[in-house]
């Protein structure tokens, strides 16, 4: 097929597009269709270059992402480049590929049936690490030691070299159980998120002919998002293009806001140092956003020092001015915020077409109460997602059990799920069994049965062996040993035997185990390779964003700041723009912290199509008191050309006193339980039928009396 580039891109994208030698940089700004070019960079080189698919790798940094890249590839070539050999997804889906090829090269006991496990289990292997190393989880927080055993791997930092950072106690406690649970891991042939890249660097380290191996074969390597990589994700992508140097990153470095999980804001700014002679391509031009919106994004952003120097502009309409609201408490503005959308809606609009960002998720609650009180449907972006329900982590850990029989996580969880019978003690005696024998708790578990008297116990543990043995004899079909766990495990028939379980759970769990097999179907008619560890990886790999489906219900969006990156709304609502909230109060005293929450706000902004809300409240209780507030920085650094919001224009006061009936235009009919001053400040507390206690400020809440 022959691709009409000039018609598809714009002069820039056209030049990130054909520069197909050696690095290079491509900072694309906010909605400047940095997707697309990626998209036609890997079509052009298979297409007009020559370049086999198998020899180009483009990296993402979502599976949704992946998707959509293949998805879109696929409509423009008009054929499935994945089954020609093109490797494409995140870093961790495919350094768990190479992995699969190469893990048993390390000596440290993994096989190319390794599991990966999730958070939960990271974390509750942490706690049996303090727990046998004699140190009280209540002291030394398992999620603390978590986060910093991720941080040292992530910056390529061991179990021995982490020793000698240890000063404080937490650091000390953490040294230590960084270095039995990495023993763990290799003893049970787990894999955290961290080992999936830390390992392919090993891999390298011990074996360079492997390294040159994967150097040579990708010809071409394309990297998505690059302002979020850390420090192990740059050196990987130095080491694939080695060889040849041709390397191609897109990304923005005034959207770069994940510091807290490593990213490095650094890795974009010092690409021309670290690639020399590096061809460097400005996105500007935005698809997305009015020219209104873009003038105050990028006023706000070039009050950052350390980045380049960027205008987006666009063909764009010029847009309503930036909306500026302020409230006297965080009630009026989540009334103001509903009423809003309920006003916009009327007019034409979808739900699906609004988001409200907040910068913690605690603000979230008095947006929702608001939302409810006028029945306008809304997800709350950050719930309990569909991998993390128990009945579907039940179903997995059969799974994962079958395909790994090393997993401990896995089988403690499995055997008590139905329970068999095996308390404590019998517990117990299985973990004294593996420890001196040096083998898993599921070998374990045959070696204690050998020895027990027959029983109902012995029986139904004697089933479970049997049925993890189903399971893993047909793992190279997912669908197969999906089929032979829910036909022989007993579980879902287990929890119809709750006691006190309602029709309500049980449908739920029903409908999620369901749920799980259409998941699994699904994987076996899409991918090349359907086996089992295939199926788990991809699970596993699984991340926040992937799960965000902003478009798959029509109901307004919560979410932070954080996870509404990559998202883009007609309407978006920025809540909560004061001092001390958005900037947070622990960046106040820090240039870097600034920068990196000005660009957080950055990107709030750049999410709007065609409709900009700020809104900050002058007296807000918090964690660390009620004060008054003063509204954040980021308003005045924008430059706004606003368009101001009424708030509900003080008049005649209006008179009321305990047990007068009142109607607001949100909360509807309620009756006053207290009437009080703070000065001159008449509030009121009034208790509605349909949204319950509310503390209103009377001058602002656009209160009537009504009729008794």
């Amino acid at each position: 097929m022959v691709l009409d580039l000039e018609k598809e891109l714009n002069p820039q994208q056209l030049k990130a597009v054909t520069t197909v030698a050696g690095p290079c940089l491509v900072l694309a700004g906010a909605g400047s269709g940095k997707t697309r070019v990626i998209t036609y960079k890997v079509a052009y080189l298979v297409s007009e270059r020559g370049i086999a698919p198998s020899h180009i790798m483009a990296v993402t940094f979502t599976n949704k992402a992946a998707g959509e890249m293949r998805s879109r590839l696929d409509t423009v070539l008009g054929v499935n480049l994945s089954k020609m050999g093109l490797w494409i997804g995140t870093f961790h889906s495919l350094c768990g590929r190479i992995l699969r090829e190469q893990v048993q090269k390390l000596n440290a006991g993994y096989t190319s049936k390794f599991v990966i496990i999730d958070e939960d289990d990271r974390t509750r292997l942490v706690r049996q690490c303090l727990k046998d190393l004699d140190l009280d989880p209540k002291t030394f927080d398992p999620k603390k030691i978590v986060y910093r055993i991720s941080d040292a791997k992530s910056n390529l930092i061991g179990p021995d070299e982490f020793a000698d950072f240890g000063y404080s106690h937490l650091e000390k406690a953490a040294a230590s159980v960084y270095r039995l649970y990495q023993k763990r891991l290799e003893q049970g042939n787990l894999l955290d998120f961290d080992d999936l890249i830390a390992l392919v660097i090993r891999v390298f380290n011990e074996h360079p002919e492997i390294e040159e191996y994967y150097s040579d074969k990708f010809a071409h390597v394309l990297v998505d998002e690059y302002q979020d990589v850390n420090k192990m994700q740059y050196e990987l992508v130095k080491r694939l293009t080695r060889v040849h140097g041709n390397v191609t990153v897109v990304g923005d470095d005034d959207q770069s806001i994940y510091a807290f999980r490593g990213a490095n804001s650094k890795l974009i700014l010092g690409f021309e140092k670290d690639y020399r002679g590096a061809t460097v391509i400005k996105l500007e031009q935005n698809y997305r956003s009015t020219q209104t919106i873009l003038d105050a994004a990028n006023a706000l952003v070039s009050r950052n020092e350390a980045r380049y120097a960027k205008r987006l502009w666009t063909d764009n309409s010029t847009g309503e001015p930036v909306m500026l609201f302020e409230a006297v408490t965080p009630d009026e503005e989540a009334n103001f915020v509903a009423e809003r959308i309920r006003t916009i809606v009327q007019s034409g609009a979808a739900y699906r077409d609004f988001v409200v960002v907040y910068r913690m998720n605690s603000q979230s609650r008095i947006i929702e109460e608001a939302l409810l009180a006028s029945g306008i449907p809304h997800i709350i972006v950050g719930g309990l997602r569909f991998y993390e329900r128990q009945e579907v982590r039940d179903a997995l850990a059969y799974l994962r059990l079958g395909f790994n029989p090393s997993d401990d996580l896995a089988f403690e969880r499995a055997v008590a799920r139905p329970s068999r019978g095996l308390g404590e003690k019998s517990l117990a005696d299985v973990r004294g069994i593996a420890v001196e024998r040096g083998v898993s708790l599921f070998a374990a578990l045959s070696v204690w049965l050998e020895g027990t008297k027959a029983s109902r116990t012995k029986e139904r543990l004697t089933a479970f062996v049997a049925v993890i043995g189903h399971v893993g004899s047909t793992s190279d079909s997912a669908v197969a040993s999906a089929n032979a766990f829910f036909s022989l495990s007993g579980l879902v028939e287990s929890y119809k035997e709750q006691e006190g379980i309602q029709d309500f759970d049980l449908q739920s769990k029903q409908e999620n185990l369901a749920e799980l097999m259409r998941t699994i179907d699904e994987f076996d008619r899409m991918s090349e390779d359907r086996s089992l560890g295939a199926y788990l990886s991809q699970v596993a790999l699984i991340q926040d964003q992937d799960s965000m489906a902003a478009g798959g219900r029509n109901g307004v969006i919560l979410t932070t700041a954080h996870a509404v990156k990559g998202l883009e709304f007609d309407n978006v609502f920025i809540v909560g723009a004061e001092e001390g909230i958005f900037p947070h109060r622990r960046s106040l005293d820090n240039r870097a912290d600034i920068e990196e929450e000005r660009r957080l706000f950055y990107v709030a902004c750049t999410r709007a199509r065609t409709a900009l809300f700020i809104s900050y409240c002058v007296r807000r209780t918090s964690y660390y008191g009620a004060d008054f507030q003063a509204p954040s920085r980021f308003i005045r650094e924008m430059d706004l050309v606003t368009k101001a919001v009424p708030a509900g224009v003080p008049g005649k006061r209006l008179e009321l006193i305990d047990g007068d009936n009142v109607l607001h235009h949100v909360f509807g009919a309620g009756r006053v339980l207290e009437v009080y001053y703070d000065g001159d400040d008449q509030f009121v507390v009034v208790d509605f039928k349909k949204a319950g206690v509310k503390k209103l400020a009377v001058a602002y809440a656009q209160l009537r009396k009504a009729d008794s």
